[in-house]
């Protein structure tokens, strides 16, 4: 399939966020920007590929970056949340009066965050697979070594987050030992699931959501491995509930769903179990999740 080429490019250094911006030929979303952000592994490309969908079905995009590109950090540790706050002013001068930001995993919890410090910018946020919470930084993913530091800052603090505790041999040995239980290649839910089981709920770590001025969508999947999504959704609905938010907001699950819950289907996609064995199921909820997206930033933003 050929590529769609950006309308705009974005660098940091001139522009204060790197960014491409694609233009729909018939633009469904009048009024509205989205920016579109990916998670931990960092690829680009891949946020890139999940902004040209949008654009395809007639929305306004940025698909931006916050790591591994120049000016913005290498690791997942002190990301500026300036960044998407950027991405956000350029889209609202330029395009749109109404701003949603779309992230997964990682991005999903940057989403959200970033709509609950900045609700005079962003009045939709999608958070897919995403957090509910502020993770401690991390100089690896892979071999999940964490710095003593916030993942994101914002106006040049840390914000406050959630310390795991752990030295990297105790998480390398623990995820192992849950990878080969699960019989996975990676296996990163239990390990989450554990640590974020009896968060206390006004904890300084635990993301706003309450903050954010307009309409919220969570999205999850049941069979992902990489954080157990699911359960961070639901408390994140449940918060959102208890507080009385004014604004609509929705959380749906898709039980035969990978991590990656996204537009498109990375290559990458078969190293969970579920997607090699429940392929076809798997491609269907990507499918539904992006129908499902669309109908709700037409109709409930």
């Amino acid at each position: 399939m050929k590529r769609k080429r950006p309308d705009n490019s974005f660098l940091i250094a001139n522009d204060g966020f790197h960014g491409l911006h694609y233009k729909p030929e018939n633009d469904r979303f009048s009024g509205k920007a989205l920016v579109v952000f990916g998670g931990s592994a960092g690829s680009f490309l891949l946020t890139q590929m999940c902004a040209e969908k949008f654009c395809e079905a007639g929305m306004n995009v940025v698909a931006a970056a916050y790591r591994d590109v120049p000016g913005a950090p290498s690791q997942l540790s002190g990301i500026p949340v300036e960044l998407i706050e950027n991405t956000c002013k350029w889209c609202k001068e330029n395009i749109a009066d109404k701003v949603g930001v779309w992230g997964i995993s990682l991005g999903g919890q940057l989403a959200a965050l970033a709509g609950s410090l900045l609700p005079e910018l962003i009045s939709c946020v999608v958070s897919v697979n995403g957090m509910d919470y502020v993770q401690q930084g991390m100089k690896s993913l892979k071999k999940l070594e964490f710095t003593n530091g916030s993942c994101f800052t914002f106006r040049g603090k840390d914000i406050p987050y959630f310390s795991y505790g752990m030295s990297p041999e105790e998480c390398r040995r623990t995820a192992k030992a849950d990878a080969k239980a699960a019989h996975e290649y990676i296996n990163y839910r239990a390990f989450n699931e554990r640590a974020a089981a009896n968060m206390p709920e006004n904890a300084e770590y635990m993301i706003k959501l309450e903050n954010i001025a307009g309409s919220v969508l969570l999205l999850s999947s049941g069979g992902d491995m990489m954080l157990p999504s699911e359960f961070f959704c639901k408390r994140a609905y449940e918060r959102l509930r208890k507080l009385g938010f004014k604004y609509p907001y929705r959380h749906i699950n898709y039980e035969i769903a990978s991590h990656y819950l996204t537009p498109v289907k990375p290559v990458t996609s078969k190293m969970f179990r579920i997607e090699r064995e429940n392929a076809a199921a798997c491609d269907e909820s990507r499918s539904r999740a992006f129908s499902d997206t669309l109908d709700f930033l037409e109709k409930q933003w």
